[in-house]
């Protein structure tokens, strides 16, 4: 039970380097991150005990990194990655809110997001109202 917990802790060094990566952020940017999730002490400890805490913000950070592969698929729309990352960004939003219910400010975090996006779309009066074909 311990070994799995772990690798939960040991994989988000790599997703913490993606997700910078996928909000643009410079390769220095990126060692800063990666090495910042790395040293982190709490993480440390958290991902050492049976906890469901590390499985919680593991799966919030894969919300967050299928979020921003999503949201970068934006002018592709309804293309096989869209939706891709859009059923990914499903499934590990269901995944952190079956860990614990605190996982459901993942959601309201991607709600959130929706309906700033949603307030863009409707708000611009140059976007046509249909797409071509």
């Amino acid at each position: 039970m311990r070994v799995m917990l772990a690798l939960f802790g040991v994989a988000m060094v790599p997703l913490a380097w993606f997700t910078a990566k996928e909000l643009r952020f410079t390769n220095r940017g990126c060692h800063l991150v990666t090495i910042m999730t790395l040293c982190d002490l709490a993480w440390l400890c958290i991902s050492r005990f049976i906890l469901l805490d590390s499985m919680l913000l593991f799966f919030t950070f894969t919300t967050v990194f299928c979020l921003t592969k999503f949201v970068n698929q934006q002018y592709q729309s309804f293309s096989f990655d869209w939706w891709l990352w859009l059923a990914a960004t499903g499934w590990s939003i269901g995944c952190v809110c079956s860990v614990k219910w605190v996982g459901l400010f993942a959601t309201a975090l991607v709600g959130a997001y929706t309906i700033e996006d949603l307030w863009d779309k409707f708000g611009d009066l140059k976007m046509p109202v249909e797409t071509p074909k």
